[in-house]
């Protein structure tokens, strides 16, 4: 069985990939893999994200707390004893509580002055907000203080804004002029203490962590025992298999979780691989949707991950680009289905595949049956509409057809190559029916005879025609990246 981690928050949830991570998940159902959501978050913060159906399983804060999906049995869930959850906010806040709340000989720097409303602190795998946490500690400062020096203090320091103190005289309550005071330095305090740096004792670690954003925006803490590679080791117990580990991701806290896995997709931060001799898999993150569909082809044909691994090290990733992304997202989808194809080049002309029965034209290719990889499939359709051996083939791409009328949608790898040693091609009885032959054309007849292929269809329903025209874009699109005309 193969067991798949992925790392949710910095690796998809914000690099705009979850149009289609919903339908990756229950596309794996069923199969020979479980998907298993790995996150620092708490759980309680990723309800509203996903849908934990699409997962099998749950591993949140870093793996403190496991969770059973499909059975909602809690699997694992190590909490934060109160005193230590005491000690880390202790730790967190020491020092610059005083700094702030007394005000004096403290000077802020660009980088604390531009505040983030979602910063929060992970309390006992829950998400308590650090304005929160402050306001305790500020409060408490506020029954043992002389009040007017305190709104005195308050109103002479760099933290004190004009319009702060316009709101405060307009408060007549000593004691609601000092908490409002304080609701100001609690708003510094935060954002003082996510300047700060990282902090570990012997029992606990406490995390920043920042998406995209040159300052943290919220903070996590675990026993130093916990990590996702501990969670991962009891989720693979769990399942008792024979199982094999891939691990997506792109975060300090997934490292030690690539040295558990047997194979590892690393998003972006080339420098983890030298770490591991393990099987790792390096992209930049705007390769990540065409590896996961890649990945999902795989999955579902071969449940092989060597063989996705041989095949993508000799794929040039700089080149792979998203071609055409045609149809609605918005759409359900109730069928995914993958599928082979491009373009094959015959000295200064170019291999078609024309059905004269319904005017059909298009570039070569078709679906990927059972125990097929993509490039098989390619090579198995390119025999059958062409009839020619090929060499210089090289992947270039992927195109996406949502085709929402119908609930379907398509994935396509495409290729390059060039036609050599060509022979009889052998269609299929069905493309034998629609009097399928194969023709060659100059790129510009090409693409005048596909201008016209939407026009020319014949001997359709509206749902066939509806297809058709998919076919036409996206083959412009393919001949356009290819040739940039």
């Amino acid at each position: 069985m193969i067991l798949l981690f992925l790392d949710s928050e910095g690796t998809l949830r914000t690099k705009k990939v979850l149009s289609y991570y919903d339908e990756i998940l229950f596309h794996y159902k069923n199969k020979n893999v479980k998907t298993i959501l790995s996150t620092g978050l708490p759980k309680n913060k990723m309800e509203d994200v996903y849908n934990s159906s699409c997962f099998d399983i749950g591993m949140y804060s870093n793996g403190a707390h496991i969770v059973d999906n499909n059975t909602n049995q809690e699997i694992y869930y190590q909490k934060i004893d109160d005193d230590d959850a005491h000690s880390i906010i202790e730790l967190c806040l020491q020092n610059h509580l005083k700094l702030i709340v007394n005000i004096h000989g403290k000077e802020y720097t660009n980088s604390t002055k531009k505040e983030d409303k979602n910063t929060v602190l992970v309390d006992d795998n829950e998400l308590l907000s650090l304005s929160d946490i402050c306001q305790i500690y500020v409060f408490e400062e506020l029954e043992d203080i002389n009040k007017d020096k305190y709104l005195n203090d308050f109103y002479n320091s760099k933290i004190c804004l004009k319009h702060y103190k316009q709101i405060i005289d307009n408060i007549d309550d000593i004691d609601e002029k000092c908490h409002r005071a304080s609701f100001y330095i609690i708003r510094k305090l935060r954002l003082y203490i996510l300047s700060s740096f990282d902090v570990t004792s012997n029992n606990f670690y406490l995390r920043k962590t920042s998406f995209g954003k040159k300052e943290a925006n919220w903070m996590s803490f675990n026993y130093i025992s916990i990590s996702k590679s501990y969670g991962a080791s009891i989720i693979d117990d769990y399942f008792i298999n024979d199982n094999t580990i891939l691990a997506i991701g792109d975060g300090k806290n997934d490292m030690n979780l690539f040295s558990l896995a047997d194979y590892a997709i690393v998003i972006g931060n080339l420098n983890y691989v030298s770490s591991f001799s393990n099987n790792f898999l390096a992209i930049k993150r705007t390769k990540l949707e065409f590896v996961l569909y890649l990945l999902g082809s795989y999955l579902d044909l071969q449940n092989s991950l060597e063989l996705f691994y041989n095949d993508i090290a000799n794929i040039n990733l700089n080149k792979i680009s998203r071609i055409a992304n045609l149809g609605s997202s918005k759409k359900t989808i109730d069928m995914i289905r993958y599928a082979s194809r491009g373009i094959i080049k015959y000295g200064d002309k170019l291999a078609l595949f024309y059905k004269k029965r319904i005017g059909e034209l298009k570039l070569p290719g078709g679906g990927i049956e059972k125990n097929e990889r993509p490039i098989d499939a390619f090579l198995r359709e390119v025999d059958e509409e062409v009839g020619c051996e090929i060499d210089n083939l090289e992947l270039v791409g992927y195109t996406i057809e949502r085709k929402g009328k119908t609930y379907f949608k398509q994935v396509s790898f495409i290729f390059v190559a060039n036609a050599k040693n060509m022979e009889d091609n052998h269609p299929t009885q069905e493309e034998l029916s629609d009097d399928a032959i194969r023709v060659f054309y100059s790129l510009e007849d090409t693409y005048k005879y596909l201008e016209k292929a939407a026009d020319n269809l014949v001997n359709l329903s509206t749902t066939n025609l509806y297809h058709e025209k998919f076919i036409v874009q996206r083959d412009f699109k393919i001949l356009k990246y290819v040739f940039g005309k």
